[in-house]
């Protein structure tokens, strides 16, 4: 709970509006529902495995296309093959440095927006 409050606050402070879970199923209903811009995503989340929120959204032609960034407390290594094969848009192991993750998330809605621009 504190880092979902931390990040929200994060990101409201640089003018984000945020929707935030606090669990898997509740999450991906909000992400289906809301479509936002980016999701912040955690492996271990009650109810629903983030691997399995993500396995979803990828899967769904609405949110297929949505940034996931993986903020754990789980070492890299134990999610080595997942960020390599680019399950994830981004990846930050907590304890977060908050300028580089403000500056990754405005990177990834920044990379998102471009692409629905040009695809369109």
């Amino acid at each position: 709970m504190l880092n979902r409050r931390l990040f929200e606050a994060m990101l409201t402070a640089e003018g984000y509006r945020v929707l935030e879970a606090q669990d898997g199923p509740s999450g991906l209903r909000r992400a289906m529902d809301a479509l936002p811009d980016l999701i912040v995503l955690d492996v271990n989340l009650p109810g629903l495995s983030g691997r399995e929120v993500r396995r979803r959204l990828r899967e769904s032609t609405e949110t297929r296309q949505i940034p996931i960034l993986l903020a754990t407390a789980d070492p890299q290594e134990s999610i080595e093959r997942e960020i390599q094969q680019s399950e994830y848009d981004g990846y930050m192991e907590k304890p977060i440095a908050v300028s580089e993750f403000l500056a990754l998330a405005d990177w990834l809605i920044l990379r998102s927006q471009i692409a629905r621009h040009i695809a369109a």
